[in-house]
């Protein structure tokens, strides 16, 4: 949650160069499609729902891991705005919401930053598959916007090899056992597919190998560096939405309850295909001792499953009452938003909903934190002093927080997204799915 560039270029050449060491030529991101319903449950994958942000940040993230040597594979190609059948649902757009809203991001992103590859989405666009569509692949993408790298499918995304080859789609992921290869073979053995075109796709595929081969050289990262580049982009991205009579930052020195799951496994990262694994995930209180100089008291408020456990919730309350300030940590879990599935309401688990009512209830100074990659209703908005929107931060988030929180560093992080009250009042309710 950023509007700052040089974030976007500084976690990009940070990947660059994780991905260099374990032998990576192209990183598959980012993804820019639009977020056009707070529901969708890969939102927390994509930069906005406004196309101009979206394409001018992923052309710099682009740009500066292509300049490290790495390159970037831009997705979903196109109009891949929800997950719910999505190898098979068609999106209708007419011409001038698909052009100046969906396909808007794609091209300022290619056109200012000429991504190594392109991945086409799984969904149908007015009735035509993404990946056989002369229309989009061969007529917008490289006659348009002069488009020349390499165009390769989403994974098991190819439903008609010869079509897709035919309409610009260069190379099938995964490999589909030969098949593919067998069937442009076939195709071409009886004349049914010119061999040039396969020598067009074949020579673009050859061209990346060649280039990205001669640039590759696994060395081992600075895993210390690594994470101080974590962090640096972690303080940049948390957002500040609610500071009520200068709550924030908290006065050192005091008794302070810390309270909720997530202080102790922070929900750092999506669910789905972008799962990485970190080399260490901070502990936040470790953080909030550390700035506090006096005492911190836990308390887990929801049980592990994020569900109410009224025995936690007491001890919840109770270390509020004790303590007279409290940090409660909650949000959305991982199974809430995640590849493959998406959300059926912009609620938190109701868990978390109880925990912050009954503290906010007999703590007036209390301070919510929030985890997620996508909105979601604040029903206690009025009832809590301040909200830290730390959405999904990466590994080093931990010391990013407490810092926050106790004005070392000043949230910086700015919404790319609408935040609404309610679904009733975002634009696709009722239309989506």
């Amino acid at each position: 949650a950023s509007w700052n560039r040089e974030v976007a270029a500084l976690a990009a050449s940070t990947i660059a160069a994780e991905a260099k060491a374990e032998g990576v030529s192209v990183v598959l991101g980012p993804g820019v499609n639009m977020k056009r319903s707070p529901l969708c449950g890969r939102n927390f994958e994509y930069f906005s729902e406004d196309p101009y942000f979206a394409g001018s940040f992923a052309a710099a993230y682009i740009g500066a891991m292509q300049a490290r040597g790495v390159g970037s594979c831009i997705k979903h190609f196109a109009v891949n705005n929800q997950e719910t059948r999505r190898f098979t649902v068609s999106a209708n757009v007419a011409a001038r919401p698909l052009h100046e809203t969906y396909l808007r991001a794609f091209e300022i992103t290619i056109t200012e930053s000429r991504p190594d590859a392109v991945m086409e989405a799984y969904n149908r666009i007015n009735g035509r598959h993404a990946a056989e569509s002369e229309w989009l692949l061969d007529g917008i993408l490289r006659k348009k916007w002069g488009y020349s790298g390499v165009v390769m499918s989403d994974w098991e995304a190819v439903n008609e090899r010869v079509d897709s080859l035919r309409a610009g789609l260069d190379l099938e992921m995964p490999t589909s056992h030969g098949n593919g290869k067998k069937m442009i073979v076939d195709a071409v053995t009886r004349g049914d597919l010119p061999e040039k075109i396969l020598d067009r796709s074949a020579r673009r595929v050859l061209e990346l190998m060649l280039r990205r081969k001669a640039e590759a050289s696994p060395q081992r990262p600075d895993r210390a560096a690594q994470h101080e580049n974590a962090l640096r982009c972690a303080r940049e991205c948390m957002v500040l939405l609610k500071n009520r009579g200068k709550t924030l930052p908290l006065r050192v020195g005091e008794p302070l309850a810390v309270i909720g799951g997530f202080a102790k496994a922070p929900r750092f990262q999506g669910g789905g295909s972008s799962h990485v694994e970190p080399t260490r995930v901070e502990d936040i209180t470790t953080f909030l001792a550390e700035e506090n100089h006096a005492e911190i008291c836990f308390a887990r408020g929801y049980d592990e499953k994020h569900e109410t456990n009224d025995a936690l919730l007491v001890e919840a309350v109770e270390t509020a009452k004790r303590c007279g300030r409290a940090v409660i940590f909650a949000g959305l879990p991982e199974f809430s938003e995640t590849e493959g599935r998406d959300r059926r309401h912009l609620r938190l688990p109701d868990a978390h909903n109880a925990l912050i009512e009954a503290v906010a209830a007999v703590c007036p100074r209390t301070v919510v934190v929030l985890f997620g990659g996508s909105p979601a209703e604040l029903p206690w908005v009025d009832k809590v002093s301040a909200i830290l929107h730390a959405y999904l931060g990466g590994q080093a988030l931990g010391g990013a927080v407490a810092r926050i929180l106790f004005g070392r560093v000043n949230p910086s992080g700015k919404l790319a997204e609408t935040h609404p009250l309610r679904l009733e009042d975002t634009p696709t309710y009722g239309f989506f799915p």
